[in-house]
């Protein structure tokens, strides 16, 4: 019987395999690096502002991440038909693929942008009956409306240029739009000389102005590079069946992430409504979190892009081969990584103006984050970058959604409002629906299913 340390002896050993992943995954992880301090710079500066700013920011963020994963499951959807286009070397698929996406994703960013800027204390006392949190988050709601919109578009263009082999444009667009907004939050969160302090207001300003830079970059340079989703005429040059063939295949991939997305607004409501000071905690423990967990954006996504391209090429058995591969290299880094986050866990809460008691629970939380973070990290690349980039996207659906609303959301109210169970204890329990959900994901990699051919 082969042990597991000659399992990864052997994965280790695949210098092939390495040379077609790293190269996607690197600049994709880097990008997501960049996006992620973008958002930890800006969060430990509103960190200086108190409890209750932080945590009204962190449930601004949710609107935010709801729109996000709704525009990442239109781009997801349309990088399954461009990786599989650019594996057959059909440029005019990439393009007719990218129009779509764009139009779509364009509706999505205007819908909740004027939600953001209309009703957003609607919105955030879903999460939290607090009034002073709501008023700090309204305020930053209301000043990054615009950013809704442009962070749509930038998205579907970085996930189709990502599937054509582009990792470099995106980042450097993200490095530029980095640097925009730390400056600019810096100076509008405090003020300086003629500009008054604005707080959470001037934090939400700096994100619109970010988002403007970077998304108006990657369009202009997939113009000017003329990239294979470039040319206004090519983009919206499609017709019915291939919108509904589009559909067909990504309409699952963008309901599933609106429900998860809904599903874990639901948590974290609960999280909300266990307390203000659990939810600073919690806020905390997720920005840093994020910081590890970027390492798995680009992983999932370089796997996503050389399967694709394999499959697109006809080479199933190449596909099933570096599907394998991934479903073993994803824990691995998860386990590396956890180790130095659960030794920086008591040191990080000290960044920000907390009291001893938040900073105690967020130690507590990133403990509990490092044990699962193995677990997480493989059922993420297995559903975004093995499963969809298959064409497996109903599955998926079904697999991504009975850990949330079958296990995490009926339990954690059970546990929160009825039990009244202590929140570490919450969270522990709630945290366990991705590991328990990896089962599945290894059952049906196994089973070889997960491969559809969809530009045939």
């Amino acid at each position: 019987m082969t042990s597991v340390f000659q399992v990864y002896r052997t994965l280790l050993a695949d210098k092939r395999f390495f040379r077609l992943f790293l190269p996607v995954a690197i600049p994709i992880a880097l990008q997501n690096l960049v996006s992620s301090l973008t958002s930890l710079g800006s969060g430990l500066l509103v960190g200086q502002l108190g409890d209750s700013a932080i945590a009204g920011v962190s449930l601004a963020g949710q609107v935010q991440f709801v729109m996000i994963l709704a525009s990442f499951g239109i781009g997801s959807g349309a990088a399954i038909f461009t990786s599989q286009y650019w594996g057959r070397s059909n440029s005019e698929g990439v393009g007719k693929t990218q129009g779509v996406g764009l139009i779509l994703s364009v509706g999505v960013g205007l819908l909740f942008g004027v939600l953001a800027a209309f009703v957003p204390e609607g919105l955030l006392g879903l999460f939290t009956p607090d009034q002073t949190v709501i008023r700090e988050g309204s305020a930053f709601l209301r000043a990054s409306a615009w950013s809704f919109p442009l962070s749509a578009v930038g998205m579907s263009y970085s996930l189709v240029l990502r599937s054509v082999g582009d990792t470099k444009t995106p980042l450097q667009w993200a490095l530029i739009g980095f640097a925009v907004q730390l400056v600019t939050a810096l100076l509008l969160i405090f003020g300086w000389g003629p500009l008054p302090a604005m707080g959470t207001e001037g934090a939400g300003l700096a994100l619109v102005l970010a988002k403007l830079v970077e998304t108006t970059g990657i369009v202009v340079a997939t113009q000017v590079q003329k990239r294979p989703n470039a040319g206004w005429r090519r983009l919206f040059h499609f017709d019915r069946i291939f919108f509904l063939r589009y559909l067909k295949v990504a309409l699952p991939v963008v309901v599933n992430e609106l429900l998860w997305a809904l599903g874990i607004s639901g948590i974290k409501a609960i999280y909300g409504w266990m307390g203000s000071q659990e939810l600073a905690a919690l806020s905390v423990v997720e920005m840093f979190s994020q910081l590890v967990f970027i390492f798995f954006f680009g992983t999932g996504n370089g796997a996503s892009v050389i399967i694709g391209n394999a499959i697109g090429r006809g080479d199933l058995k190449e596909a099933q081969h570096l599907a394998k591969n991934v479903a073993l290299f994803a824990p691995l880094m998860g386990a590396v990584l956890a180790l130095p986050l659960a030794l920086a866990a008591p040191f990080v809460p000290l960044l920000f103006q907390l009291t001893p008691e938040v900073r105690t629970l967020a130690t507590e939380l990133f403990w509990v984050g490092c044990v699962f973070l193995p677990g997480r990290a493989f059922y993420h690349d297995m559903i975004v970058g093995v499963l969809r980039s298959g064409g497996d996207t109903n599955f998926s659906l079904w697999m991504d959604q009975s850990g949330i609303w079958l296990w995490a959301l009926p339990l954690g109210s059970l546990m929160a409002f009825v039990l009244h169970w202590p929140f570490l204890l919450v969270y522990f329990l709630i945290s366990l629906e991705e590991p328990l959900k990896s089962l599945l994901a290894l059952w049906r990699l196994q089973n070889g299913r997960w491969i559809r051919e969809v530009t045939r």
